[in-house]
């Protein structure tokens, strides 16, 4: 981290979240490969991979905060 601290229960939630959007990536990735209407999964994913980096470089609030 950059020297920020969160508290524990901060840290169990954008843990958690980060947890969710992983399995929503995975299950999204899964069915753009089965052909399960793959543009719209495929963009999913790829909103989710974009998710993903966000809260991991600490740039954007939880969704749940928006």
């Amino acid at each position: 981290m950059d020297g920020r601290r969160c508290c524990e229960s901060a840290c169990y939630d954008h843990a958690q979240q980060r947890s969710l959007y992983r399995h929503a990536l995975n299950a999204l990735l899964l069915a753009s490969r089965s052909g399960c209407d793959s543009a719209m999964a495929r963009e999913l994913a790829e909103r989710c991979a974009e998710i993903l980096r966000d809260a991991d470089e600490g740039d954007r609030q939880p969704v749940v905060m928006r």
